[in-house]
């Protein structure tokens, strides 16, 4: 048994915020390859379908469902669904974050607090399930 074959997920169940751009896309595509089915979650819908397209393509199976990580109710239907499409959760790959160009003085204070929160909640929400 190489060190590889001891990473397999083979028979796992993922939840990935985040899914629909940049790392999201490649932790979605690494997990399938490594034999995950994945439960996927994203504001963008059109493009987290892309992403449930390129798990499908990898022989693993995908469900997208629209979140936005920021709302406690979005966060429940999420893990509900892949509850109800799986039965179960192995891993969760909390990815969904804000990211902002700001200009340093006291008029960013609210900006960063509301993108520090949404970085918390995208962290902490899903878990609570």
């Amino acid at each position: 048994m190489t060190i590889l074959d001891r990473f397999r997920l083979d028979g796992r169940v993922a939840i990935l915020t985040g899914a629909s751009s940049g790392l999201g896309v490649g932790f979605a595509a690494a997990l399938a390859e490594a034999g995950a089915d994945l439960a996927l979650g994203a504001r963008r819908a059109d493009r987290l379908a892309e992403t449930c397209t390129l798990v499908e393509n990898t022989g693993r199976h995908a469900i997208a469902v629209r979140t936005n990580v920021a709302d406690p109710d979005d966060c429940t239907a999420l893990v509900d669904a892949a509850m109800t499409a799986y039965g179960r959760v192995d891993i969760l790959v909390n990815n969904a974050g804000v990211a902002q160009t700001l200009y340093c003085g006291a008029s960013a204070c609210p900006t960063v607090t509301a993108a520090a929160c949404c970085c918390y909640r995208a962290s902490s929400l899903p878990t609570r399930h």
